[in-house]
């Protein structure tokens, strides 16, 4: 069409792929809804006054078509009346992970409030195995640091899903959870689970009580706590390798999801159907 810019397909889905996996969340897709486009097209370095000449049913047809509809570059596209455009490995537990950790730094009012309930809740702590006093002190260090770290993390960024534990500020009462997250009708129970001395993650002689989410996280001592995967209660076994866990980002587009009301059954479904 005369008068008409449209760019090259190939530079353009590749540049969608990147903008999808940066949001983190399906985007809404079509004629009405170009934003993962012109986000595209901007990061190719094409510019919004540029893109008014854009022979937009094209492009849109095109994208659609040729890359959301053949799964090209590990995207699929949820039809009307949904019209989501959306990374597969982000629904297919057994796709392979992303190598992607969250770096979480804690701030110092976490840090501070941390400490405090450490202190009030030590003298009434119980010690599950025969141990030296200063390998407990070490691992309770460790905990102090994480797990704070990690509510703070998801007290922040999903205020309306975060509950916090049943004994909070009841510094004599255990707990099977560190925090909860209520969305989709459920209120789920959520475990940080740091790693073992030896540098494991697991439950080791079943001492520990498996909820509904198990988040996995470590210390890095020169930048930040690292949220390393995610495991599901009914796989909280005695040793858990770090590539059987979920990656972060696909819990965290499961919440995203439910936060904008997206449908994640039905994308988990359009995901894995042929």
């Amino acid at each position: 069409m005369a008068g008409k810019v449209y760019t090259p397909m190939g530079d353009l889905f590749e540049s969608i792929s990147f903008e999808l996996e940066q949001a983190l969340v399906p985007v809404r897709f079509g004629l009405g809804h170009r934003q993962l486009v012109v986000a595209a097209l901007a990061r190719l370095g094409v510019q919004p006054d540029a893109q008014q000449s854009y022979d937009w049913p094209r492009q849109i047809e095109d994208v659609r078509e040729k890359m959301l509809a053949r799964r090209r570059f590990g995207c699929f596209y949820l039809g009307a009346p949904h019209c989501l455009a959306a990374k597969q490995w982000w629904f297919i537990p057994s796709l392979v992970n992303s190598p992607w950790e969250d770096e979480i730094v804690m701030t110092p009012r976490v840090g501070s409030d941390a400490v405090k309930e450490m202190l009030l809740r030590a003298p009434h702590m119980v010690q599950k195995h025969a141990t030296s006093a200063d390998r407990v002190a070490e691992a309770r260090a460790r905990s102090t640091i994480i797990e704070p770290t990690i509510q703070d993390y998801f007290r922040r960024n999903w205020p309306d899903f975060y509950r916090a534990p049943a004994n909070s500020h009841s510094y004599t009462e255990p707990c099977d959870h560190d925090f909860r997250l209520v969305f989709g009708g459920h209120d789920w129970k959520i475990d940080v689970s740091g790693q073992r001395l030896n540098g494991a993650y697991g439950n080791p002689g079943g001492g520990k009580r498996a909820v509904d989410w198990h988040l996995l996280a470590t210390i890095d001592y020169e930048t930040a706590v690292c949220w390393r995967g995610v495991v599901p209660g009914n796989r909280y076994h005695d040793v858990i390798p770090i590539e059987a866990a979920w990656s972060p980002k696909k819990f965290v587009v499961l919440l995203n999801c439910y936060r904008a009301g997206l449908p994640y059954d039905l994308l988990r479904l359009a995901a894995i159907s042929p």
